[in-house]
């Protein structure tokens, strides 16, 4: 089991690429206040700044599944893109399940060494990633970024406590393309 903390500010996340893994947790109403954080490793996809405010885009870990494949899943399933993930388990990142939050949000869960990066994508996964980072999607995830900033942050920055709470769906789709297959 991993010692995670939930940070107080977040520093070490002004690096952040997309392809990298890292650990959150998205908070439940139904969760007693007092329980410790229960990360899952998320996808960073795409980040975006906008006034001040910089955005991630976030995919979710969705279950691993090596008979059914989905043409918006990144499978992490080589061992040594697993230990390059900084995973234990095979995984994949579902792209169709987004989630913005901005850079310094409460969610982000602290290993021992500071930081919620756990690893990055290997090389065959990341270009898998980079395939899907068209221009279309590039902008849709804008898209998505500026209307999270209209409807969900505080109009004020200076409420930094409400935005570091604030996590937002990506509401615009990605486009549906026919992509160059790149399982290994």
């Amino acid at each position: 089991m991993l010692d995670i903390q939930r940070p107080s500010a977040i520093s070490g996340l002004d690096n952040l690429t997309p392809g990298d893994v890292v650990l959150f947790d998205e908070p439940s109403p139904f969760r007693d206040a007092e329980q410790p954080p229960e990360p899952c490793p998320f996808l960073v996809f795409d980040l975006h700044n906008l006034k001040n405010n910089r955005f991630v885009i976030l995919a979710a870990e969705s279950p691993f599944q090596s008979s059914a494949r989905c043409p918006f899943d990144i499978y992490v399933n080589r061992a040594f893109a697993i230990r390059a993930a900084g995973l234990s388990s095979p995984t994949s990142f579902n792209l169709h399940h987004r989630i913005i939050v901005v850079d310094d949000h409460e969610g982000y869960c602290l290993q021992t060494d500071g930081t919620a990066v756990t690893g990055k994508l290997a090389s065959a996964e990341q270009a898998q990633l980079q395939a899907f980072r068209t221009p279309e999607r590039i902008e849709a995830n804008l898209q998505s970024c500026k209307w999270a900033m209209k409807h969900f942050l505080p109009r004020r920055r200076s409420i930094s406590d409400a935005r570091r709470k604030v996590i937002a769906p990506a509401p615009y789709s990605l486009p549906e393309q026919p992509q160059p297959s790149a399982e290994i």
